[in-house]
């Protein structure tokens, strides 16, 4: 790998795990003071309430994530337009908060009952997380790649290249949300958060790196000076 490819492949990887530490991190911050505020949503305002908090959180991590690689793509994709790829990776961004909220906030609410069903083994939380960022990494790739193709063609690789990234990177960030239980403290709740932020914003960078110099090497396209 040359040192130009090293150096793009260096920080396109540490805008992703930027963008998503703050932007997962923040956007946790934000579902943690709803419920703190709120408490557990039992009742359809309080769960619409939280679905709305979740879509924000999403359009937040969205433009941190989209605003941090926009950063990079202007030294390599100047023609690549801002408020595109800005406005596709938020609404992507948003639609994958909003699918993934779902399920918890108006079936898995509310008080837990005697003889409930327990909480799954950890390796299928991972298996189902993995699934998760197959699913909504290709999804996020697709949206991405309607920005890019009418400035870069042939480049729905893209969309594999955010599969894979983000099943890796999901996994992580669903590790460690699940390592604090109810006598963790606040701050450890938050800090494990942002770490699982950033962890898995730098997998999603390095994997969707190695095929962003992919496509740059395919349209011969070098890092400006």
């Amino acid at each position: 790998m040359t040192s130009w490819k090293s150096a793009l492949w260096r920080r396109w990887t540490l805008a992703c795990g930027t963008g998503e530490f703050l932007g997962i991190g923040i956007a946790g911050v934000s579902m943690f003071l709803y419920i703190q505020l709120v408490g557990e949503p039992d009742t359809r305002p309080a769960q619409f309430g939280q679905l709305l908090t979740a879509l924000l959180a999403g359009a937040f991590e969205g433009f941190i994530l989209a605003t941090f690689q926009l950063r990079v793509f202007r030294e390599c994709l100047p023609q690549l337009p801002r408020m595109v790829w800005i406005r596709y990776t938020m609404a992507v961004a948003m639609l994958g908060w909003l699918l993934g909220m779902i399920y918890p906030t108006f079936f898995a609410s509310g008080p837990v009952q005697a003889g409930s069903v327990p909480e799954p083994p950890l390796l299928l939380i991972l298996g189902g997380a993995a699934a998760m960022g197959l699913t909504l990494g290709a999804l996020f790739g697709w949206f991405q790649w309607l920005a890019f193709r009418a400035y870069v063609p042939h480049t729905r690789i893209w969309i594999l290249a955010n599969a894979l990234g983000w099943m890796v990177g999901m996994v992580l960030i669903f590790l460690f949300a699940t390592m604090p239980d109810e006598q963790t403290p606040a701050v450890w709740i938050l800090l494990s958060g942002f770490a699982g932020g950033l962890l898995g914003g730098l997998s999603v960078g390095a994997i969707t790196g190695l095929f962003l110099l992919h496509i740059l090497d395919q349209h011969h396209i070098q890092l400006d000076s």
